[in-house]
């Protein structure tokens, strides 16, 4: 065997190993934190704006983001691209989210927190790989640029508006992250950079989390898990863009179910003159789970992005059709089907929640 070859292997295997040790910090974790959240403080109590019944442990998201940032520290030495700053900015932002989770923060702090990590983030990406020329290939930059921030904070937001029923976000991080990796791969260029292992990390504790968040939910996810699985898939889709290994629009098309539902609920509620930032029951998902249950909502959402989703990012990808679309035919079905579903609308009387306690709704 060739010292290239020998090489290659030992990165294989030191790769399982990180990942493996992320899936494994994070089972650890999520037992201590079911076992002692009452201890800890993290503790979701229902309300009327909730989809669960009863208390349920929360912040289960601290067990993605302490086996992430060890798999981090473990990918530092041995792979060339930084890895460190995102790393370091994800769990920042995280840590706002479980301030969160722990003793309520203003809307303002939140917001300052967010834009500022996804501000940091860009200005890493700009200094280290080019952004600024990457988005000049797509349009003006001048435009690009200003929305790419707008539309990072806006996703965070978006994604914990759409954490409100067991497993419905985490399998949403898990099935964009995967797919990310998968078609990214498809790539002539692709090489497992140190982002895209430490992804893969990500992923696994996510999967490993569903275990627990699976309805009926051991442990909810929090904000401190909606903050970093929001930013990853950020992360995810820049570092995919810079490095040319994956179409900006497969990236939007494998979020374009959450995005729907979630900008649709929001303008929805702005455009009638209800409180937009307070708690709510309205978003499709949430009717859907009151209807059927909280696992067959879950399903149905994820029988859709893989059965729609994935194979519009994938053509895309193998440019085997013309993306705008692509996004059309992504986006337009969906938008129809929320709004069909009453995401958004006022609800007409005080419906009991869906069978199987889910996540916290509190911000969905």
């Amino acid at each position: 065997m060739s010292l290239s070859n020998q090489i290659s292997c030992v990165f294989v295997f030191y790769s399982i190993l990180v990942i493996t040790v992320a899936g494994g910090v994070a089972l650890c974790t999520l037992f201590f934190l079911v076992r002692w959240a009452d201890h800890l403080g993290l503790v979701q109590s229902a309300n009327a704006r909730s989809s669960h019944l009863g208390s349920r442990p929360t912040g289960g998201g601290t067990a993605i983001v302490l086996a992430s940032a060890v798999s981090g520290v473990l990918i530092l030495p041995y792979r060339a691209d930084p890895v460190l700053v995102p790393v370091a900015i994800a769990t920042l932002l995280a840590l706002v989210g479980l301030a969160d989770d722990l003793k309520y923060i203003s809307i303002r702090v939140r917001l300052f927190a967010q834009f500022a990590a996804v501000g940091a983030l860009l200005i890493f990406f700009e200094f280290g790989f080019s952004l600024l020329a990457v988005l000049s290939q797509i349009g003006p930059v001048w435009l690009l640029a200003p929305a790419l921030l707008i539309w990072g904070v806006l996703w965070i937001n978006l994604f914990n508006f759409m954490d409100g029923i067991d497993a419905l976000a985490a399998s949403e991080a898990v099935f964009v992250l995967l797919c990310m990796l998968f078609l990214s791969s498809l790539s002539p260029s692709w090489a497992l950079s140190g982002t895209w292992l430490w992804l893969a990390s990500v992923a696994l504790a996510g999967f490993v989390f569903l275990f627990f968040n699976w309805a009926p939910a051991k442990i909810f996810m929090g904000d401190v898990g909606a903050y970093f699985f929001s930013f990853c898939i950020l992360l995810g889709a820049l570092w995919g863009m810079v490095s040319g290994q994956l179409s900006p629009f497969s990236s939007f098309i494998l979020v374009a179910l959450f995005a729907s539902d979630g900008l649709v609920t929001l303008t929805r509620r702005v455009g009638s003159g209800q409180n937009w930032t307070g708690g709510h029951r309205t978003h499709a998902y949430q009717y859907l789970a009151r209807r059927f249950s909280h696992g067959a909502a879950t399903l149905i959402y994820l029988g859709i992005n893989i059965l729609w989703l994935f194979p519009l990012a994938f053509l895309v990808q193998r440019q085997l059709t013309n993306p705008f679309l692509a996004l059309f035919a992504a986006y337009g079905p969906l938008v129809i089907a929320v709004v069909w579903g009453k995401a958004g609308k006022p609800e007409t009387g005080v419906s009991p929640p869906a069978k199987s306690e889910q996540s916290r709704s509190g911000h969905a």
